[in-house]
């Protein structure tokens, strides 16, 4: 590691951090401490001079970013591994320690290796004991990783691969017709269980009432059956069950069973589970401009649409067997023009 002195804050971007990063584990003199979210093809590298007793990682596994053969290798090497479902940080930590954007060969996305470039990049150097000091705090609360976590980890790694996203399509091109759901929501009051989800997102109160905002309420078999990773295109109702043209649809990217709190909202004195977005939101497949929202509105706004903003049959999913057919179709229509 370079003799080179630090201050705080020293500004890293693009290549000048990746190779902060490389300098940083490349001779390390002191034990090395990474608690990287996300981790993918090319990880291994970077820790090839590091010795694995030494080491310890902290990961997020579970939420389909990490690819589990990685840890699964970085264990058998003798790495010592732990996993923390809500992390997003990106901290490397040696002699010195750096905080930034960028994961360990692997941006979030799921995408990997070459997939990656490309990506802009920021970080600084920070406080080398603060840092030791809050990852050692986070390494006592983490778990261990065991067979059936990586298992479980291999399933949601996969399905969330097959739709990442990549720039080597049209951005408007949605492969194996894997079309966005669109969902309508309206502004009313509601009596939200705040506590229940804070300590389900791991987040605090005030994070939860944001997150509020992009929930989808979750009603039968199908709606809890969206795979982690679903874009959906969400768009206003006015009181009388209109659609609102001059509020523009917006993307969310939901995370699937793993992200639904039960019983989380009240409505007409009746409980109602809600899904929420994914922390490591991926690139939207398109910018949502005004041209294309009065395409969308005034298609959704033909007869043969209107289901698609009607209200959820009783003892019924919302994203029901007729409405995911007639969403399909929708998207066919407006992509053609």
């Amino acid at each position: 590691m370079s003799e080179q002195k630090r201050i705080f804050s020293d500004f890293l971007h693009g290549d000048i951090l990746t190779e902060a990063i490389k300098n940083l584990l490349s001779d390390p003199a002191d034990e090395v401490r990474c608690a990287v979210a996300f981790w993918g093809d090319g990880s291994y590298d970077l820790l090839k001079k590091c010795e694995s007793h030494k080491t310890k990682i902290i990961c997020n596994l579970q939420t389909g970013g990490t690819n589990p053969l990685v840890i699964e290798k970085l264990i058998e090497e003798g790495f010592s591994v732990r996993q923390y479902d809500t992390l997003h940080a990106k901290v490397y930590i040696a002699e010195e320690a750096i905080v930034g954007s960028a994961n360990a060969s692997i941006n979030g996305l799921g995408l990997q290796g070459k997939e990656q470039a490309g990506w802009l990049e920021a970080g600084a150097f920070v406080p080398v004991e603060q840092a030791k000091e809050w990852f050692d705090m986070l390494w006592a609360k983490a778990r261990p990783i065991k067979d059936q976590d990586i298992e479980k980890a291999k399933i949601t790694f996969q399905a969330r691969k097959n739709r990442r996203p990549t720039r080597l399509v049209p951005i408007c091109a949605f492969e194996d017709e894997n079309y966005p759901l669109l969902e309508w929501y309206i502004d009313i009051e509601a009596d939200n269980d705040l506590e229940k989800i804070k300590d389900f997102l791991g987040i605090s109160l005030e994070s939860a009432q944001e997150k509020l905002e992009k929930a989808m309420e979750v009603y039968g078999k199908k709606d809890r059956e969206i795979k982690p990773y679903t874009w959906v295109l969400r768009y206003k109702l006015n009181e009388k069950k209109e659609i609102c043209t001059d509020t523009m649809p917006e993307w969310e990217c939901m995370g699937g069973m793993d992200y639904i709190v039960k019983n989380a909202r009240e409505e007409n004195g009746k409980w109602v589970d809600l899904m929420f977005p994914v922390d490591d939101t991926p690139p939207v497949p398109f910018t949502v401009t005004p041209e294309f929202s009065e395409k969308f509105f005034r298609l959704l706004n033909n007869r043969e649409y209107k289901y698609i903003s009607g209200d959820v049959p009783k003892k019924s999913s919302f994203f029901n067997e007729k409405r995911v057919r007639l969403i399909n179709k929708f998207w066919k229509e407006i992509l053609k023009t």
